[in-house]
């Protein structure tokens, strides 16, 4: 085996896939990816307010500066997205072992990113449910989309399992 993925959300359950992944990596010396996929910044359009019409310089300048303040929110998500998912494997992976996780962090659907990121992968690792609402379910949306639709083998965990 030369790749695996492993979606993580910050859930007991992505610690355990994780801490799976990690070890297989080190018995199999594949290379680990730990990817988490955030919700994208919300997109809206400059107010240009009700009473006049600007100018199209002022247009202009409003949306030059709607965009740059939008290219700013996008850095500064990807920035704690980056720094979270960091520390998350940190505390995860305390023991020395010889495998180095390349952390990746994007906006969009995580299950939409997971299946997209399994083409190049040999594997992909996800806990069987995340922070969703129902607490009842034994696989969350997010694990069923990927055992559907990933083009390479899925291995779900549980924490129990580790």
């Amino acid at each position: 085996m030369s790749s695996i993925v492993v979606g993580i959300d910050g859930s007991p359950e992505a610690q355990a896939a994780l801490r799976w992944a990690v070890d297989e990596a080190a018995l199999t010396g594949a290379d680990l990816t730990a990817m988490y996929v955030y919700p994208p910044a919300k997109r809206s359009e400059p107010f240009l307010g009700s009473s006049h019409f600007p100018d199209s310089s002022t247009v202009q300048q409003l949306a030059d500066e709607s965009r740059r303040w939008t290219e700013q929110q996008d850095r500064h998500s990807h920035d704690v997205a980056l720094h979270n998912l960091s520390r998350f494997v940190q505390e995860v992976v305390t023991r020395d072992v010889d495998v180095h996780v390349q952390l990746v962090a994007m906006p969009g659907k995580p299950s939409r990113r997971l299946v997209e990121a399994s083409r190049g992968a040999d594997l992909l690792v996800v806990g069987a449910r995340g922070h969703g609402g129902f607490k009842d379910l034994k696989l969350g949306s997010v694990s069923e989309q990927c055992v559907r639709h990933a083009r390479c083998p899925v291995l779900v965990i549980r924490p129990s399992e580790r």
